[in-house]
């Protein structure tokens, strides 16, 4: 009978044994993966089938740290010291919670009874600096650490004491080295990258610095120190960007952090995103509706982004608290133009000059108002403002000789015109309309060379305008009918005939050369080529009475 019980005990001890030794394995992997309630849980499953198993409760006391509950890290950390007092990581683990305590004195006397242990023990003597770092002895952690490294060269650890030592003393080329050593044996550790690019920092190495925050957000998305920090050296350097790109995901995860909230909102707005500048405004504004600085943001963004009416309530708001400036009128200007609120514009728009009447840059600007309302006397004599005070100012010359011309004062417009094309004279359109002005002179020798001089630059161009070049070769053409040269006649309205073939007036004018070429040798079917146009050119306008009576001469009815 007694030998048959001490079969049962030993068949219970190995079951339990048995129960408990995977758990003690699953409760290491989930260490690893940093799941540390899950490994508590193991454990405690671990001791209780076996209340003394040293091990069990050593992971336990190792959970409790890692998961920043010292106190329950030391309690099972001492209690696994006393099933077996000889583990030398026993002693790490209830230094480390002792200093995370800041019980300096207990966690240096806990890393000597380990030392006594196991003398010579690498990570307790890398212990000793950690002590000695919160101890403020920095020589002396130096000389700690220095130790640790001779018995393990690759512990990354004993790099980042030693970088921790170098950084108090201001030592930062020492520290980045150290530091860089630790990294390049595990790169891995978030808190030594963290470290780096602090340091790197405080020496000013601004590019390296950003990386290695980068590295630290790679490795832990949460990390929102980081996160900030980078962002703030971004926005003290002016990169909005790079500062929205960093502080969006802090913002949504968030929101109501004014002042992060703030500082994204300037980066948005400095990197022109208005659309998604205008809720994160929005929402500050609830909390501050007077503000001057998010109406101005607002009212500025809405415009921008088309939403005129908006941007018109939050001008009309940031009136009623602030004084409007130069570029708050012009904006509203804009809203009010494109709402059609011409005379509205208008208003905003003299408001600056109310401010500083030398300012012929808004006269500019009144004049597109006045000119796009068709009050063309009023746009002219703002254009001239504007190119008396700046006599190389292009638009001007050219928006007033326009508006002069829609006057009917083709003096001033064509004197206008000629200043522009000395200003400019790539561009085509002028030329095109200072030699309609010409026509409208009847100064038929200037029309004629200037638009022969449009045509020249029009054929050699990459903006080519079909339709104008037909309607210039078709005044040529006529310049030369009223010079009687109807070989160039001929010439000119074939050109714009290519171009465009409904214009009645081409084909009359070429029907009338034909019609005196007659009895030019060179031109023996001209009679029939005459009636052709004039038929042409009654096609295409029946009420064309110059080519009527002309082909009735032909061919009398």
């Amino acid at each position: 009978m007694k030998k048959n019980l001490l079969f049962i005990v030993a068949g219970l001890m190995f079951t339990t044994f048995a129960a408990a030794q995977p758990q003690l394995e699953q409760g290491k992997d989930m260490l690893k993966q940093a799941n540390y309630a899950e490994a508590m849980r193991l454990f405690k499953n671990v001791i209780r089938f076996e209340p003394k198993n040293d091990q069990a409760w050593f992971y336990l006391s190792k959970a409790f740290y890692l998961a920043k509950m010292p106190d329950s890290a030391i309690v099972a950390a001492n209690k696994a010291k006393s099933l077996n007092d000889e583990n030398p990581d026993t002693y790490v683990i209830i230094a480390q919670s002792q200093l995370a305590l800041k019980n300096n004195s207990e966690a240096f006397n806990a890393t000597k009874a380990g030392l006594k242990a196991k003398k010579d023990y690498g990570p307790l003597v890398r212990m000793l600096g950690q002590i000695y770092l919160a101890m403020d002895s920095t020589d002396a952690a130096t000389v700690a650490f220095t130790r640790a490294q001779d018995i393990n060269t690759n512990d990354p650890e004993v790099y980042e004491g030693l970088g921790d030592a170098y950084s108090k003393t201001g030592v930062t080329a020492l520290a980045i080295m150290n530091y860089k050593k630790s990294i390049a044996l595990d790169t891995t550790q978030s808190d030594v990258w963290y470290k780096l690019a602090r340091t790197y920092q405080k020496d000013r190495q601004w590019n390296e610095s950003a990386l290695a925050f980068q590295q630290v957000i790679a490795l832990n998305p949460n990390s929102d120190d980081a996160r900030l920090e980078l962002a703030d050296m971004y926005y003290r350097a002016g990169l909005w960007p790079f500062v929205v790109k960093w502080l969006k995901p802090y913002i949504e995860a968030h929101p109501d952090f004014k002042d992060i909230s703030q500082k994204y909102l300037k980066a948005l707005y400095m990197s022109r995103m208005y659309k998604d500048a205008i809720p994160v405004a929005q929402r500050l504004l609830k909390n501050d509706p007077k503000s001057p600085n998010l109406l101005r943001m607002l009212a500025y963004a809405s415009v921008e982004t088309k939403n005129y009416g908006a941007g018109i309530n939050f001008y009309t708001q940031l009136q009623k608290v602030d004084t409007m400036k130069v570029d708050d009128w012009r904006k509203l200007a804009l809203a009010y133009v494109q709402t059609k609120k011409d005379s509205l514009a208008v208003t905003a728009m003299e408001e600056i000059l109310k401010v500083d009447s030398t300012n012929t840059a808004v006269n500019f600007e009144v004049a597109v108002i006045y000119m796009g309302m068709k009050q063309w006397a009023i746009a002219a004599a703002n254009f001239e403002k504007r190119f008396r005070a700046d006599t190389t100012n292009f638009s001007a010359y050219y928006n007033y000789a326009a508006c002069k011309s829609a006057l009917g004062e083709f003096e001033d417009a064509s004197v206008a015109y000629i200043k522009a094309i000395v200003l400019k004279p790539d561009y085509l359109g002028t030329y095109f309309n200072l030699a309609s002005c010409y026509m409208q002179l009847k100064d038929w020798k200037e029309a004629g060379d200037t638009y022969e001089e449009f045509i020249k630059r029009a054929d050699t161009s990459k903006t080519r305008n079909n339709k104008e070049l037909a309607i210039a070769n078709k005044f040529v053409g006529l310049v030369y009918l009223l010079d009687k040269k109807y070989e160039d006649v001929v010439k000119y309205e074939k050109k714009s005939i290519d171009l465009d073939d409904k214009d009645s007036d081409a084909h009359t004018w070429l029907g009338q050369a034909y019609h005196n070429l007659q009895t030019n040798d060179n031109y023996p079917n001209a009679r029939e080529d005459a009636v052709k146009e004039y038929k042409t050119a009654l096609k295409i306008n029946k009420n064309n009475k110059e080519a009527r009576k002309l082909l009735e001469m032909l061919e009398p009815q």
